[in-house]
């Protein structure tokens, strides 16, 4: 059984109800508050929707009658619950950082980088095809001399998305 929404409408359904003997079933009957002391016939076919007004247990029971006037009780209990809330959008991650040069010296912050779940910043500091991974976002480097380097921050994201890149241009003196 779907556990029911508050709020929300719930179908209760007892058609696939059966007599042992074989007869057809003469009347259906509900009760939704009281687990088996207050029945109400609420529909001819066994069928009917109800909306629960708050979230919350309740016990309720189902009586069928038979052609012969026998009837057979099933109580049960359901929980009408609060709606979920939607998941929050992912957002990608998405590369930032700033260079600050002393010297041969540079400090790398990819703390502006952004995204729902940033795992991982990896660096490509003066090598074309040298990715070094960093722990954090902040990454001090000393270049081998003077010269204009491409450099690269690759953002990770734990939502397992394709990482961002972005590129910046060094030039130490």
């Amino acid at each position: 059984m779907t556990v029911p929404v508050f709020g929300k409408r719930i179908r209760f359904d007892a058609r696939g109800s059966v007599d042992p003997d074989g007869l057809p079933i003469a009347k259906y009957e509900w009760d939704f508050h009281t687990g088996g002391n207050n029945f109400f016939e609420y529909s001819g076919d066994g069928s009917l929707t109800l909306v629960y007004a708050n979230a919350g247990v309740y016990e309720i029971a189902l009586r069928v009658t038979d052609a012969t006037g026998k009837t057979d009780v099933l109580p049960m209990t359901i929980e009408a619950a609060e709606e979920p809330l939607p998941p929050p959008p992912v957002e990608p991650p998405r590369a930032d950082y700033t260079v600050t040069v002393s010297g041969n010296m540079a400090r790398f912050d990819g703390r502006a980088s952004g995204g729902t779940r940033p795992v991982e910043h990896v660096w490509n500091l003066e090598e074309p095809d040298e990715w070094v991974e960093a722990l954090g976002p902040v990454h001090v480097f000393e270049f081998s001399g003077p010269g204009t380097y491409d450099t690269a921050l690759q953002l990770w994201s734990a939502d397992d998305l394709e990482p961002d890149v972005l590129h910046k241009t060094v030039t130490i003196l």
